[in-house]
């Protein structure tokens, strides 16, 4: 039983020492406010994201309308040149923590985990994050800074 007790310490304790809050800005969370952005294993003002490994995102946030439904949108922008990411999962109400119909004033977590590819270049680049709504207004847009390794 204690060592049951001590597994479930030790795991919790170490997800919250490899998680970060990260520096992040607003880009226009109409249908929402951000109150926070996390990104596993990101210290620093820009996170380092190494090639061929996953990264774990987790954005709390309130919505300030309902909405049926949820889309993950997610652009890298490179000295100026937007280019959109694909999801695996780009549907916001399925898989990652939240459950939709949204509610006006309620509190959610989206979390993803998304993969930093091989291929991608060896670049600084600002990571652009969106849950839009059903009616197409952004309950979150955040700009990460990143640099890929």
């Amino acid at each position: 039983m204690h060592s049951k007790i001590f597994l479930v310490f030790v795991v919790f304790f170490g997800a919250c020492v490899a998680t970060d809050t990260v520096n992040w800005s607003d880009c226009g969370s109409t249908a929402g406010e951000v109150k926070s952005v996390v990104v596993a294993n990101c210290p620093g003002d820009r996170c380092i994201l190494k090639r061929g490994t996953n990264a774990t995102l987790a954005i709390t946030f309130i919505s300030k309308v309902s909405s049926t439904n949820l889309t993950a949108v997610v652009y890298g922008d490179v000295l100026g040149y937007k280019t959109k990411f694909p999801l695996p999962n780009a549907d916001a109400c399925k898989g990652v923590g939240v459950e939709c119909p949204l509610e006006e004033g309620k509190t959610y977590v989206y979390t993803d985990t998304f993969e930093v590819k091989q291929v991608y270049p060896r670049v600084i680049v600002e990571i652009w994050w969106e849950l839009i709504t059903d009616t197409g207004d952004k309950a979150v847009c955040i700009i990460i800074p990143a640099k890929i390794n």
